[in-house]
């Protein structure tokens, strides 16, 4: 009992940090993917108010935690979390080692163009740095051998079109503050392109999904199966709201110019996507199959 309850903890620990880690990158990604597809239809947008310093940071800070409580996981140690010598093995040795040191440089990048404030930059090593998550993920071990990047670059588009759409979230709720008038473009210009992103998110997770469950042998894990279906509930009340907030709330914002319901409704929906990010997080640590 002792030991599982020591085991758990730092398992915890390490899907919150994955959550975490996913979100940051989602704001920088997505944010800066809508900010910069708003400055080419919308003239005289401000720059959005959105923490890109803080968030670049807090996604290199968990990123080197998330290294660190793999490594205890691997050694069979935890308090060798720490140990140089453990976690240099680990990024020479392993697939997921590897995939961090790849990760780590764009994230260092990252935090340069959050500096700098250039968003194309921003969005591009953010992108970069949550895609190649993809190459350890569970869809990349399913695959088939040798052709392990097909599943890999499924996962890759999902997880993107994920973190468009909850970044793109964000963004908007920042953008409340400058009017009605940069609103409503905004609104109608990230519905656009959401709906694209939505029909993605979609069918790759429907790959994702069947690719992990029906491969090799064993039987689906009911634990995973349960959190998927979690998963799987929440985005299909995102896209409810996503449906309800384009054809009955922008058109009343249009109408009337009050906007505190359209609000409330994106504020629920990207805490959804929150929750999704948090299922995400443990769904990584989960077998799928026994």
């Amino acid at each position: 009992g002792d030991h599982r309850e020591r085991h758990a903890g730092p398992t915890r620990r390490s899907s919150d940090l994955r959550a975490l880690h996913f979100f940051s990158l989602a704001i920088l990604f997505g944010g800066a993917l809508s900010e910069v597809m708003a400055r080419k239809n919308i003239p005289g947008l401000d720059p959005t108010p959105l923490p890109w310093r803080r968030a670049a940071i807090l996604a290199l800070l968990t990123a080197l935690a998330w290294l660190g409580l793999t490594a205890g996981q691997m050694s069979g140690d935890w308090a060798k979390a720490l140990d140089p010598q453990t976690l240099i093995m680990v990024m020479t040795g392993t697939r997921f080692g590897m995939a961090f040191l790849v990760r780590g440089v764009f994230l260092l990048a990252l935090i340069m163009a959050a500096f700098s404030g250039r968003m194309r930059w921003i969005a591009v090593t953010a992108g970069v740095a949550l895609a190649a998550i993809s190459l350890t993920s569970h869809a990349a071990a399913s695959g088939p051998p040798h052709f392990e990047f097909v599943g890999a670059v499924n996962d890759a588009v999902h997880m993107l079109t994920a973190a468009f759409w909850i970044g793109g979230l964000a963004w908007l709720l920042a953008l409340f503050s400058g009017g009605r008038g940069v609103l409503l473009p905004a609104l109608a210009l990230f519905s656009d392109r959401g709906m694209i992103a939505v029909l993605l998110l979609v069918m790759t997770g429907i790959i994702n999904a069947l690719t992990i469950l029906l491969s090799g042998p064993g039987h689906p894990s009911m634990i995973y199966v349960t959190l998927l279906c979690g998963k799987i509930a929440l985005a299909v009340c995102m896209i409810g709201l996503a449906i309800f907030n384009r054809f009955r709330l922008m058109p009343r914002l249009r109408a009337d110019g009050k906007s505190e319901n359209l609000r409330a409704s994106i504020i629920a929906e990207l805490a959804m996507g929150i929750g999704i990010l948090v299922v995400v997080g443990v769904l990584g640590l989960t077998a799928p199959l026994n």
